[in-house]
């Protein structure tokens, strides 16, 4: 559904999230994986803007990137994929996702995010674009698309709330959600998160900013068994990984529990 963005079409989220700073990669590695895009005009316009080293991959239906009639710029590679299927593309610093989950309801979109955070490495970082629309005075816009969602895909237009209890019943920590600053709560939002084990609501930013509640969730490789943890005591010089930063454990102050 485009529509829902017209009004910030000419500002993409790499103009408003600091993706240089912390999507910084190898040219070598998948920078971004675009996940359910269409026929990648987004990620041109990203490439033609931005220039950014890495690997860039477009994904959709098999019919779909079939049906590319343009050649795709530099970087640029189309896979057959549904999202429902295990994620070949593994350990990518970014998986973004655009008006897509809003299609879908609770238990598809879950589905789809598992998958994704399955193929995460320890310093990955998964990015959803969608509209976020009020709890309370929502547009008559909003409402008659919420409708079309329902009646059509059996989905919805998400609030806030439910876009983070969505993203957290599928195993995510959101570190922050971006928005422009010509943007309010309700429109355009890119939600930021990371995988972690669902011990409390504790993480630290790639550049070392660290946000805590009463637990401590550190973000697992995809390749981490949820069963065979260790727990590994305080101990004032040791250091853990946490989204591609280390940080003290006497910083912590906590048990850290380790995949």
């Amino acid at each position: 559904m485009e529509a829902g963005n017209r009004a910030v079409e000419s500002e993409q989220w790499y103009d408003f999230y600091p993706w240089e700073e912390w999507l910084a990669s190898e040219a070598d590695r998948v920078l971004l994986v675009d996940i359910g895009r269409s026929k990648g005009h987004d990620l041109a316009r990203f490439k033609e803007k931005k220039n950014p080293a890495g690997r860039l991959i477009l994904q959709d239906l098999s019919e779909v990137i079939q049906d590319i009639q343009a050649p795709l710029a530099q970087g640029i590679e189309a896979q057959g994929y549904s999202m429902f299927d295990p994620q070949h593309i593994r350990g990518a610093k970014a998986y973004y996702m655009r008006t897509v989950l809003h299609d879908w309801p609770d238990k598809q979109a879950l589905q789809a995010l598992q998958r994704i955070r399955e193929a995460m490495a320890d310093d990955s970082v998964l990015l959803i674009n969608e509209n976020s629309v009020p709890e309370t005075g929502v547009s008559r816009f909003n409402a008659s698309v919420d409708l079309i969602m329902m009646t059509v895909f059996s989905s919805l237009q998400r609030t806030e709330k439910q876009w983070l209890s969505l993203l957290e019943r599928a195993q995510f920590n959101v570190i922050k959600v971006w928005r422009s600053d010509n943007q309010g709560v309700g429109s355009n939002a890119l939600f930021e998160a990371v995988p972690v084990f669902t011990l409390g609501k504790c993480w630290s930013r790639p550049l070392g900013e660290k946000e805590c509640a009463d637990n401590v969730s550190l973000p697992f490789s995809g390749n981490a068994n949820l069963k065979d943890q260790q727990t590994i005591q305080e101990q004032p010089e040791q250091s853990v990984r946490v989204h591609g930063t280390h940080i003290k454990q006497e910083e912590v102050g906590r048990t850290v529990v380790l995949g």
